[in-house]
């Protein structure tokens, strides 16, 4: 869920949306409703399905096959948190995706930018000095609006350093917090994953 609706921001955000350049309340506020509205859309999906019920149980006699529930409490409060993380911090999370892909090397040798949804000019600007930035940005913007994959795969990016780099360290500070998932990074594959939780 989280990844659909960061993907939409950076759409948003590659289309001059205003709210990116608004103050961090407005920013919030945008995030909360995309955290909300994607929240929503799974609702609807899963409550569609046969033999699962608005409280989020599968119902008595169901099918063994229909493991499907709906989002918990818990799991929706997982997946805002985490929009409105990345959504909060997009221009940060985005110059450290660039640098982790240029600090690996393998990505732009092997011609992968791709698989982590930055541009090979992005890389090659990495001082990310606001001209810059200005240069390459025409360019990825333009990509992420014709290119779902290219989007799909930045947004995916970023999560994954925002969950290494902020959640991670902050879950580990207090014995309080529990995560459904456990904070594992498992929906990027080992070879990405490897880059992005570099130092």
């Amino acid at each position: 869920m989280a990844i659909n609706a960061l993907s939409d921001a950076l759409l948003a955000k590659s289309r001059g949306e205003s709210v990116f350049e608004s103050e961090p309340v407005e920013v919030a506020l945008y995030a909360g409703k995309l955290a909300a509205d994607v929240i929503a859309k799974k609702e609807r999906a899963l409550s569609e399905l046969r033999d699962v019920n608005l409280s989020g149980r599968v119902l008595d006699g169901a099918v063994d096959e229909n493991k499907w529930e709906l989002p918990t409490m818990l799991e929706k409060q997982v997946v805002s948190g985490r929009i409105l993380g990345v959504v909060m911090r997009l221009e940060e999370l985005e110059k450290n995706l660039v640098k982790k892909v240029k600090d690996a090397k393998w990505p732009m040798k092997y011609g992968a930018m791709d698989s982590f949804g930055v541009l090979k000019c992005e890389v090659e600007t990495c001082d990310l000095s606001e001209e810059n930035e200005r240069e390459s940005g025409g360019d990825v913007n333009d990509r992420v609006k014709i290119d779902p994959l290219f989007r799909m795969s930045r947004a995916e990016c970023l999560l994954a350093i925002f969950m290494n780099e902020i959640e991670r360290p902050q879950i580990e500070q207090s014995s309080d917090i529990v995560l459904p998932d456990e904070g594992k990074i498992d929906f990027i594959d080992a070879d990405r994953l490897e880059v992005l939780v570099s130092d």
